[in-house]
């Protein structure tokens, strides 16, 4: 992934990350899948830093995976590790902190919400649906489709469950599906971005959170 946050809604935004398009839908059940819970490292992701909050470090991911294989499951599996390393660093709690745009140091379409709010509602992950336990968790499903369209990924306001496309899931690197899935789940968190592409898009909390996922992400592999 290279790379705003209206009246009474009666119809669910579609909100198709990665593709330059939102697009509206009427409401669809769920699809009826069995889901089956990823089990992932627990450990403690960095050496523990005083200048890092504790949450960064115990910030921890449950997943529902969906339509995966075992090698795929292991991907995410290295993605979500990637993750928790890079949130537990002081180097992503700095650049959050310090992130700016046009001189003015805040994110686009930040809810309102100041820097330090935004790193702190990351580590108390509670998630738009469900109920919104402030649990210093990612809770989420995943499931993968097929589309040969441009969408990356994609999420619907009033589900816990995110798309991911396997056209770019399949050739995808661990850290280019933690940018993904990061910036997803930044959709969970409550926060959006415009519908076709723009300068400023890639600077809103999705885009710029996810890029930041994947620019660290070396230094923790």
């Amino acid at each position: 992934m290279n790379g705003s946050f209206s009246f009474l809604i009666i119809l669910i935004t579609a909100i198709s990350c990665n593709s330059i398009q939102i697009t509206q839908k009427s409401q669809a059940p769920m699809p009826q899948r069995q889901t089956q819970p990823i089990e992932l490292d627990r450990s403690t992701a960095s050496i523990v830093d005083a200048e890092i909050p504790t949450e960064a470090v115990t910030w921890n991911a449950d997943l529902y995976l969906v339509n995966f294989t075992p090698p795929q499951e292991d991907k995410v599996k290295k993605a979500v590790t990637i993750i928790k390393k890079v949130i537990a660093s002081k180097e992503f709690r700095e650049k959050v902190l310090n992130y700016s745009y046009n001189g003015v140091t805040e994110f686009v379409d930040n809810g309102g919400l100041s820097n330090e709010e935004i790193y702190n509602k990351i580590l108390e992950g509670a998630e738009q649906m469900g109920n919104r336990t402030k649990n210093n968790t990612m809770d989420v499903e995943l499931e993968l489709y097929h589309q040969t369209t441009k969408t990356i990924g994609y999420t619907y306001p009033n589900t816990v469950r995110i798309w991911m496309n396997k056209k770019y899931f399949n050739r995808y690197t661990p850290i280019k599906v933690a940018d993904n899935l990061m910036h997803e789940w930044m959709h969970k968190l409550g926060f959006t971005h415009a519908t076709t592409w723009s300068a400023d898009r890639d600077h809103t909390v999705p885009y710029a959170i996810g890029y930041l996922i994947e620019d660290l992400a070396a230094n923790y592999q």
